[in-house]
């Protein structure tokens, strides 16, 4: 259960991270 508890947490951080990815790279091409 503590397993299945940790891919959850990892798999939250990874959307969260690609959706800053996603907006940095959208301001970017906005100011260019």
């Amino acid at each position: 259960m503590v397993a299945a508890y940790f891919v959850v947490l990892f798999m939250a951080c990874a959307i969260i991270a690609g959706s800053l990815a996603a907006t940095r790279i959208r301001l970017l091409r906005h100011r260019r």
